[in-house]
């Protein structure tokens, strides 16, 4: 056996336990973001607002550049507003 290669050969054990610990760590993160159910809570910016005539014909309902905001809380409140630019 060289001398030094025991602890060159902790050091490379270290660092694998750090990364293999980072991994899981990581995995964790991802497994609970993808265990949450969708959610409207938030902001949202209004982008568009059609109206669908009987015939099938889209037109816009608040003209062709509406603005707007709509606001969700978790408690179950909400807030929309809109105006004609």
């Amino acid at each position: 056996m060289l001398a030094g290669s025991r602890p060159a050969r902790q050091y490379i054990g270290l660092m694998m336990i750090k990364r293999l610990a980072l991994l899981a760590a990581l995995l964790a993160v991802c497994a609970s973001a993808a265990a949450h159910e969708p959610s409207i809570v938030g902001t949202w910016v209004l982008t568009g607002a059609d109206k669908l005539l009987p015939d099938g014909k889209r037109v816009p309902d608040y003209g062709p550049n509406p603005h707007g905001q709509a606001i969700f809380t978790a408690d179950g409140y909400y807030s929309v507003e809109w105006r004609l630019v």
